[in-house]
């Protein structure tokens, strides 16, 4: 099993290689930055540099069986109920979430995360694990930190991954964005000229794809 995983691993870490250069992009360290998506050539304004389908997509909703038919998911939502009925808190404003609250709606999350991970393949599993966990420092990544990370929520409600766009850090003056395609695709397109070398940034605060 694990040289399988080992030998599927290092195929997939060789596809996304050829892919990006292809697309004359490669990912790297960059310093300050963590892995960083990076240009190998120049692009002009307009020009797209990705197009990629999901990897993943994850239903937040929690009034769906993931939820109602798990029982520690029931509980923790439960939970929730009962502290909003207290009216401590608006619900629908995350700003007003107490710690709590915010500590049961991830763990809910790590259930649903955990339940769409193990219905995928496993080279979706590995392609999953190979993207970042901001919250694992230098502990152990898991699959509910790794989607609260990368995924982008629509108006769905669901958190949508994307092996290598998912990949592109935030800047408060990017030079690409993302933009929306059909059957949630994504497409990734230069805002202004990027040189080689340079790291491609985007802004997670979009109107297309909210993170």
């Amino acid at each position: 099993g694990e040289q399988v995983a080992a030998q599927a691993m290092q195929k997939l870490k060789q596809l996304q290689s050829i892919r990006l250069a292809e697309a004359g992009l490669s990912v790297r360290e960059v310093a300050g930055r963590g892995m960083a998506i990076v240009a190998t050539r120049d692009f002009a304004p307009g020009v797209s540099l990705l197009h990629e389908k999901p990897l993943v997509r994850v239903s937040k909703r929690t009034d769906g069986k993931d939820v109602s038919e798990n029982p520690k998911a029931t509980a923790l939502m439960n939970r929730v109920y009962a502290l909003a009925a207290e009216g401590t808190f608006d619900p629908s404003d995350f700003n007003s979430w107490p710690a709590e609250v915010v500590n049961c709606m991830e763990q809910v999350l790590d259930i649903q995360a955990k339940a769409a991970y193990n219905s995928l393949p496993l080279i979706k599993r590995l392609r999953w694990m190979e993207l970042s966990d901001s919250g694992a420092g230098d502990g152990e990544k898991t699959v509910g930190g790794i989607l609260r990370t990368n995924g982008f929520d629509d108006k769905e409600g669901c958190a949508t991954m994307y092996e290598l766009v998912s990949r592109v850090n935030h800047s408060c003056a990017p030079n690409a964005e993302r933009i929306a395609g059909d059957n949630h695709e994504v497409l990734l397109v230069a805002l202004k000229a990027i040189k080689s070398g340079e790291e491609v940034t985007v802004s997670y605060i979009d109107t297309d794809l909210p993170l």
